[in-house]
């Protein structure tokens, strides 16, 4: 048997590297999944937005809409659309009132959107083995962002999935099969989060340069069912749903907050974000990469909504998922160059760019996730704490933190930064609000800074600031929590 023919046979189709890609995939994921399983059993919130849309779950396993008036108690404001929600809302009815039920559907949904992108590429390439596929879904899971966001009960990775389903669909369907069965996907997408529209703009223009007709087909049944759903909430919820997610949800914008975030998005994704212009010019001449073209470029502009103030890097995820998704087809287009010499050299160079950063920074995943334990240890004992004074307190609390009402089964009466910015813009009177204060209805105040030395004016009106310390006293600090009692200091129980 002649080995060194069979190693440059293996050369010439690239085996080789794609294994070498694939070991370092496999590395990565195996840590990964760690860091999955200690947020999944992690008892307390991860990051700011669990614990609204842990309230929200909680109000729905008990039958109640939260999207309720701020003409009374509870004054909050139910940011997110309610798919989600439901979801966790069926956890809390099986193990009560926890975030294991929300981190599960996340790392779930994240799993099923590189298996999309998978066959995806599969299909669009028209292979049988797509390792491009298979390379493009790796890369979505490595992205430091994905890993970040892929472990928090949020909204926008099952959201991200039924986007990644609507597509998958109809590119499987298109144009013989039932087509139009991919709206359903892209209505859920957008009744979990309402930001993705991206593949529902991209399908309609892609279908005006194809087919007129089934463009007016597709977009009067998409706009019909998403006009449809959001007036018949609306309807029960009494005006509230429109409320809650249009005129709640019109924050400030602020570019220079999204150009800072769009550098982070730079510097964590350069290698991409630089080849994602070659891939374009080499596939711009290809009728059957049109659609691809198109959701890059609206993901790309649909994510300017992160410049609202409350926004996160989270807002990038549909665009790292479209850019990962080229990166699949630059791969495929490089695997078929006719000179063996040339396609080694270039897939090479583009694996080099793409994997070497992941390899240099995230080849210590086994440190981190050893890190990643000690520090949610450290903050679990903070909050186990801060939990025992909360039961000590009788009454009403306010909390930055909203999730340790929840989970002690305290009511939530006030969520911070988002009734002060409603306040801000003339949408809410907090005149009553400020009233209770000054006659001591809340027996306690937990916060994330000292408010008696800093004016934390995003979070606060300048008039909660001055109720604040007007009628409360810092009575002890826990780690990062600083917890106020009333001044003369309220005696918690067993002192």
């Amino acid at each position: 048997m002649n080995y060194k023919q069979t190693i440059i046979d293996h050369l010439k189709k690239n085996t080789l590297l794609y294994i070498l890609l694939s070991g370092i995939i496999v590395w990565n994921l195996f840590w990964i999944t760690k860091i999955w399983q200690l947020a999944i059993l992690y008892p307390y919130r991860l990051h700011y937005g669990e614990d609204v849309l842990l309230e929200q779950a909680r109000l729905f396993s008990e039958g109640s809409f939260p999207y309720t008036p701020l003409s009374q108690y509870p004054l909050t404001v139910g940011l997110y659309m309610p798919f989600f929600s439901l979801l966790s809302a069926i956890g809390i009815k099986i193990w009560g009132v926890s975030f294991m039920a929300g981190r599960i559907v996340t790392v779930i949904s994240t799993i099923g959107i590189s298996t999309c992108m998978f066959f995806l590429l599969k299909i669009i390439n028209n292979s049988r083995v797509s390792w491009a596929g298979w390379i493009a879904g790796g890369l979505f899971l490595l992205s430091p962002i994905v890993m970040m966001w892929s472990q928090i009960a949020r909204v926008d990775m099952l959201g991200l999935l039924w986007t990644a389903l609507g597509l998958l669909w109809f590119i499987r369907t298109y144009p013989k099969g039932k087509w139009m069965v991919s709206i359903i996907f892209f209505l859920l997408a957008f009744y979990t989060k309402q930001s993705y529209l991206s593949a529902p703009a991209a399908i309609t223009c892609y279908l005006a340069f194809v087919n007129r007709r089934h463009m007016i087909y597709f977009f009067l049944a998409f706009s019909g069912g998403l006009l449809g759903i959001f007036g018949l909430l609306n309807v029960l919820t009494d005006g509230q749903f429109y409320f809650h997610m249009i005129t709640a949800n019109q924050n400030t914008m602020d570019f220079h907050y999204y150009l800072s975030l769009l550098k982070k998005l730079f510097l964590q994704h350069k290698s991409i974000m630089i080849l994602c212009p070659l891939t374009v010019a080499l596939c711009i001449k290809k009728k059957a990469y049109r659609l691809w073209i198109i959701y890059l470029s609206i993901s790309f502009l649909a994510a300017t909504s992160i410049a609202k103030h409350g926004s996160n890097l989270n807002y990038f995820l549909e665009l790292i998922f479209a850019m990962c998704l080229m990166m699949g087809l630059l791969f495929h287009r490089l695997h078929d160059l006719k000179k063996p010499l040339i396609k080694i050299i270039s897939l090479s160079v583009v694996s080099l760019m793409l994997f070497f950063p992941i390899f240099k920074t995230r080849a210590l995943y086994p440190t981190y996730s050893h890190n990643r334990k000690i520090q949610l240890n450290n903050i679990q004992k903070i909050n186990q704490y801060t939990s025992k004074i909360i039961n000590q307190v009788k009454g009403p609390i306010v909390s930055e933190d909203m999730a340790l009402l929840v989970l002690n089964h305290k009511p939530i009466l006030y969520q911070p930064f988002i009734i002060s910015q409603l306040t801000r813009e003339k949408k809410f009177d907090e005149r009553p609000l400020l009233s209770d204060i000054n006659r001591r209805v809340f027996q306690a105040v937990i916060l994330n800074f000292d408010i008696l030395k800093k004016d934390h004016t995003t979070h606060f009106s300048e008039g909660m600031v001055t109720a604040f310390r007007k009628h409360y006293r810092l009575y002890q600090r826990v780690g990062y929590n600083y917890i106020y009692l009333l001044n003369p200091r309220l005696r918690l129980e067993g002192e």
